[in-house]
């Protein structure tokens, strides 16, 4: 490279930008290429600001373009564009959005009574302003006359709001309540504060058909809110609401929840027009004397959920000789036989549809019911707990007539002979060979059996434990034979919102196919389509008996699912002569020409046709300029060389080690061009770090080859390689022998490795080999995700300085320990960990999580005492029963920071104790996490750590709130100790305490230390106060806030101490210093 050469200001033209840039600084000596460039630059320009103003001056024929031609609306007859807005306007779309297009719209929705008939209103803490109640003023008062369907509600779970005083609202309720004449359709979710503000009073005539009060209030509303309006529909849900509430005169759609017994049967009483009732009674009963047996004639539908006694009361209460349908739902609680056939007896002459749904029932039970509905045409069981599975029912339906104690056919009338529907329901076993005889006779006529046309079967499973209820064989063929006169709809419904299949055809592709052929050939055409699933030739074809499927089948499925779909209907052509425009709100930016004949165009249009050619002949013109211009890319880099081109090799090595030493690949470079890539492909500390993830793919012989280039580029420089195989726990499937190639060229440079980082399955681990007598190796860490026991003897060569095993149990022998200073472990077993103290005489710091004693039982003999000189750091995650023989055979004469989590038993009080009197002289950091711990205890460990400096608990499991180790860390002068004792933790600087629960507030301000007669903090040098609470469920755990006279007496120790107070939220920790400085304000 000449480096004396002038060199041409340049911008490196491999970057990502399209725009290209003339390199030549100077324009008094520009290169062709350049000049060439500038020039088509100065055109390009040009053609830019013209083609600016020509679109400027179109965009300026817009407003034009509107008054020139009328929008379709406009020229629409005002009935019509009405009839179009009020297929716009939804419960989503609101009419606003109408009267924000423009003038003329905004005239027409004004002037529409329809658009306003429905007012949806959701109230917050904020948003009821004077604004808004305006708002909603005129939004009704531009309905007119027009009957309004009202919405107000407040967010679901919150209709308390929160709130005290509610007067904000009443404006906004009393607004209502003014055109309480139009209400058609009236839904409230308030607070019962709201409710009772509801007033009808206005109304001297009601229209009112729909009425819907909620309200999660448990306080009685005892006065009459809504009298005057008389409602066809009523839906109530709440504790709150009484009969005296509400004008029950034309009432003959109710349904309410969590409402009385007593309640229940005066609402019957006061609605004559009542036909359907559904109510989930849910409250004790009122006295006896309350409940006046009521007759309702009308009542046609009776839904009810009963829980505990109501049953019996109810139903001795109540008398319903019109009625056709009732579905009776419980807790699964004994139904009261007895009562219930008295009922029948005198209300189910006319009964057509019954439902019993979680009651305990026996077939006997059944049996009788069924006695007293004779004109019964559809049975639904669900979740029936019996003894006998309904078996005496089945039995005696089978018979189709009813059979005496001899077991002979009676002359009695059929049991249930209109029987047209039955289903069954349940989480338990289902019934097949009781289902089975439903089924008719095949010798008996249809006139004397019953006209049953459906039996539907549905099963839930709960877990993935429980097994399908598959149809048996001979029972399935048994109900194929009936397919052409029953339809049966079988399905499981799967645990965890799995969805729905259909149990038919999963019981068929199960099934022998001479089963599945008897199916297809009697089941008739019309059925054919919607019971045979597609899956049934595949199961044909897996069972190597295609060319046995009848021709029969094969017609049907041919002329069912290759039928020709339907063409859509072409659209309506107007073949108006008018003016054909558009309307030019629409979501095109660019005005259009409106005109559509040529001859007869308006002036606008012109003009517009007129600047629309030049803007494309500007564009032409400017495409071709870019193109030209981009064709110069090539030219200006063979002109001006690169900045990396033009530097000495030694500053672009070092420039490309810098873009490397981060997340990118030197691979990156290569790919700019060949130059960059000689550079890159020869800069041997490019290559040093090797890192690979495989997360399911293939290791193809490529990425094989394209490791050994990476590798063989590093020259002889140390190697850090990290490799990464993603991997489901425990997958035993997966061949992981492709990758032996990958391991073996890892380990052919194993006299380079530095660094080692491996998270592979325990198959690959064992392949790592170190070949080298020589070793480098600083770093090594090894991951597996299989937790079995794996022993590593090829690594046996290497003495890392720092060591990590996780994922798998191993032998300290595994490893060299000469060298090792720090070492963190997961799954380590006690004995092992023990060993590995006494092989490693180097080591400072280390950490053990998940040990575990072999078998789970204290070892027979102890171990062999051990002292360490060196280590300085220990962490461990261990039971009692780990912790205690570990501390009784450990010395630690050097130890300054010991931490500990254990799992909410009890800490190893006397082993920790003995412990700290043998290795606890120099400790400074000590943390206990995770055990259940007295205040006792804590002074008993404590007392042994005289340098201690910092001290942290969390989640300590205490009956006393650690009292006592509070009370003696008040005692900081040597005045209130007895005679030759050492203060209490003299040196303590920092404590912290982490909770799940509350905060021993009191306590903690027992930390503080007193002040001299000048103001100067006596006793410990304590500077730091950290108090940290994880809320595990909101709502049990209130925010444990800082009392008032805690606070005051914290605040004087600022200047001294550093309190850190803090608090877990869902949506984040937060400072709780500071919400108790609000609290306290507030």
């Amino acid at each position: 490279m000449d480096t004396e050469s002038k060199p041409c200001t340049c911008q490196n033209n491999s970057s990502g930008y399209k725009e290209l840039t003339k390199l030549c600084q100077s324009s008094d000596n520009f290169c062709t290429v350049c000049a060439r460039l500038d020039a088509i630059d100065a055109r390009i320009s040009a053609a830019q600001a013209a083609l600016e103003a020509l679109q400027c001056e179109r965009d300026g024929l817009a407003s034009q373009l509107n008054n020139a031609h009328l929008s379709r609306i406009d020229r629409l007859p005002i009935e019509i564009a009405y009839i179009i807005f009020e297929f716009y306007v939804t419960e989503q779309d609101s009419p606003l959005t109408l009267g924000a297009v423009c003038q003329s719209w905004r005239r027409i929705a004004w002037s529409t009574p329809s658009l306003w008939t429905t007012l949806n209103v959701r109230l917050t803490r904020k948003n009821v302003s004077e604004n808004r109640i305006q708002l909603a003023n005129e939004w009704l008062m531009r309905s007119q006359k027009q009957p309004l369907s009202i919405r107000l509600y407040v967010k679901h779970g919150h209709s308390d709001m929160g709130l005290d005083d509610f007067s904000q609202f009443y404006p906004l309720i009393d607004l209502v309540n003014d055109h309480a004449a139009q209400w058609q359709r009236l839904s409230v979710t308030l607070p019962r504060e709201l409710l009772v503000r509801l007033d009808d009073m206005g109304s001297t005539t009601s229209i009112l058909t729909s009425l819907s009060l909620h309200s999660n209030h448990s306080k009685i509303i005892n006065n009459a809110i809504l009298t005057h309006t008389t409602p066809h529909e009523v839906l109530i849900f709440g504790r709150c609401f009484t009969a005296k509430s509400l004008n029950w005169t034309n009432v003959t759609h109710f349904k309410a929840s969590y409402i009385s017994l007593d309640q229940t049967i005066e609402i019957l009483r006061l609605s004559p027009q009542l036909i359907h009732c559904q109510c989930d009674i849910r409250e004790d009963p009122g006295p006896s004397d309350v409940l006046r047996p009521p007759v309702h004639p009308r009542l046609k539908s009776f839904d009810i959920q009963l829980d505990g006694p109501e049953t019996d009361l109810l139903f001795e209460t109540v008398d319903f000789p019109d009625l056709k349908k009732l579905i009776i739902r419980g807790e699964y609680e004994p139904l009261a036989i007895e009562v219930l056939s008295n009922f029948l007896q005198h209300s189910a002459n006319k009964l057509e549809q019954l439902s019993i749904n979680a009651f305990r029932l026996s077939g006997d039970d059944l049996v009788q019911i069924a006695r007293f509905t004779p004109l019964l045409k559809n049975l639904d069981l669900a979740d029936i707990v019996g003894p006998d599975d309904l078996s005496a029912f089945y039995i005696c339906m089978s018979a189709h007539l009813p059979t005496n104690d001899h077991g002979l056919p009676t002359r009695s009338s059929p049991l249930l002979p209109c029987l047209q529907s039955f289903r069954w329901y349940g989480d338990t076993s289902v019934p097949w060979h009781h289902i089975a005889l439903l089924l008719p006779p095949r010798d008996q006529s249809h006139a004397s059996r019953r006209p049953l046309s459906l039996i539907q079967v549905c099963n839930c499973l709960y877990s993935q434990d429980d097994p399908v209820p598959y149809v048996p064989a001979a029972i399935l063929k048994q109900f194929l034979q009936y397919s052409d006169d029953i339809k049966f709809e079988f399905e499981v419904e799967f645990y965890e919102g799995q969805g729905t299949e259909d149990l038919m055809a999963l019981s068929l592709q199960r099934t022998d196919f001479d089963i599945v052929c008897t199916f297809l050939v009697i089941t008739p055409s019309s059925v054919l389509p919607h019971v045979v699933p597609a899956f049934l030739i595949s199961f044909a074809m897996d069972n190597g008996q295609c060319t046995s499927l009848p021709l029969l089948f094969l017609s049907y499925w041919t002329f069912f699912f290759t039928a020709p779909s339907r063409q859509a209907v072409s659209p309506m052509n107007t073949g108006s002569s008018s003016c054909n425009c558009q309307n030019n709100s629409s979501s095109n930016k660019e005005p259009r020409r409106l005109c559509q004949s040529v001859d007869d165009c308006c002036s606008v249009c012109a003009k517009l046709e007129v600047l629309n050619s030049r803007i494309s002949e500007l564009k032409t013109a400017l495409e071709e300029s870019l193109h030209e211009r981009d064709g110069l890319r090539s030219q200006l880099n063979n002109a001006h060389p690169s900045i990396v081109d033009r530097m000495p090799l030694e500053v672009a090595s070092i420039v490309f080690d810098f873009f490397a030493t981060g997340r990118d690949s030197p691979l990156v470079l290569g790919a700019v061009c060949q130059r960059w890539r000689r550079i890159a492909w020869s800069i041997p500390q490019l290559w040093m770090a090797f890192e690979l993830r495989i997360e399911g793919e293939e290791v193809t012989e490529n990425r094989v080859q394209l490791a050994k280039d990476w590798l063989a580029r590093s020259g002889g420089l140390p190697l850090f390689i990290s490799l990464h195989v993603q991997h489901i726990r425990r997958d035993t499937n997966r061949n992981f022998s492709q990758l032996f190639s990958l391991i073996d060229l890892v380990n052919e440079y194993s006299d380079r490795w530095h660094k080692l980082s491996v998270w592979l399955p325990r198959c690959l681990l064992a392949r790592l080999n170190h070949k080298s007598s020589v070793s480098s190796l600083k770093i090594l860490r090894l991951c597996s995700f299989d937790e079995e026991s794996l022993d590593i003897d090829t690594l046996a060569g290497v003495a890392p300085g720092k060591l990590s095993v996780h994922g798998f149990w191993f032998s300290a022998g595994s490893f060299n320990w000469t060298n090792v200073r720090h070492f963190n472990s997961s799954l380590i077993w006690v004995d092992q960990l023990i060993e590995t103290l006494r092989l490693a005489p180097k080591l400072l710091s280390c950490i053990f999580d998940s040990l575990c004693l072999r078998g789970d039982v204290p070892p027979a003999v102890p171990f062999r005492p051990l002292a360490h000189p060196h280590l300085r750091s220990l962490e461990l995650e261990v039971g009692k029963m780990g912790m205690a023989p570990i501390l009784s055979t450990v010395d630690l004469p050097n130890l300054r920071k010991l931490h500990l989590r254990g799992y909410f038993d009890e800490v190893a009080t006397d082993e920790l104790s003995y412990f700290f009197r043998r290795s606890a002289n120099k400790l400074e950091d000590l943390s206990i996490t995770g055990y259940s711990l007295s205040g006792d205890d804590l002074v008993q460990i404590t007392k042994y750590t005289p340098l201690l400096r910092s001290l942290n608990l969390g989640d300590i499991d205490h009956n006393d709130n650690l009292s006592s180790f509070y009370h003696a860390m008040a005692a900081t002068s040597n005045d209130e100790l007895p005679v030759n004792t050492v203060p209490f933790l003299p040196h303590l600087q920092s404590f912290r305490w982490q909770t799940f629960a509350g905060v021993p507030w009191d306590l903690i301000a027992l930390l503080l230390p007193r002040r001299d007669q000048n103001g100067r903090c006596l006793g410990r040098p304590l500077n730091c106060i950290q108090v940290s609470c994880n809320r595990l469920d909101e709502n049990d755990n209130p925010v444990p806030y800082v009392p008032t006279a805690i606070l005051e007496q914290f605040s004087q120790y600022l200047e001294d101490i550093e309190f850190e107070f803090e608090v877990d939220f869902d949506e984040g920790t937060k400072d709780l210093w500071a919400l108790s400085l609000n609290m306290v304000n507030k």
